[in-house]
């Protein structure tokens, strides 16, 4: 179930999975928690096993795809278009410094959980959407 702390198979610098905590270990603190959930949408290898929609299937949905969008909003390594498939919904994640908009990414995914994470200097923010063509529009 849980796999060694080797990371992900896209970014091997970054733990996807660490051991349960036994019941005399202290909870994690609220930075190892975003880091956690950071690492598991960066690598997407979090395991579903069900649809977050309760078992429903959507119809396919076109998506904006790029693995980077600037401040500007303009994707810098090539913009495509994916399509949704089963319970996958488009996302978009940004990523602020210090309050600032410095990145994005944005795509398709069956792992998506709308969400803000706070960190001293970064704040990550995820959207997930599935009610209209090219939803996670940055």
């Amino acid at each position: 179930m849980y796999a060694s702390s080797q990371g992900c198979a896209k970014h091997p610098e970054v733990p996807c999975s660490q051991p349960p905590l036994r019941a005399w270990e202290p909870a994690p603190s609220r930075l190892r928690v975003a880091q956690k959930v950071c690492s598991l949408l960066i690598c997407q290898e979090a395991v579903v096993a069900e649809a977050h929609h309760a078992g429903f299937d959507f119809p396919a949905l076109p998506c904006l795809q790029c693995p980077r969008v600037n401040a500007s909003g303009v994707c810098e390594t090539g913009e495509s278009v994916c399509e949704t498939q089963g319970s996958q919904r488009c996302f978009l994640r940004k990523v602020y410094e210090d309050d600032t908009l410095s990145y994005g990414y944005q795509g398709c995914s069956s792992v998506c959980f709308p969400l803000v994470l706070f960190n001293p200097a970064v704040t990550l923010e995820e959207r997930c959407c599935n009610d209209s063509p090219f939803c996670n529009k940055f």
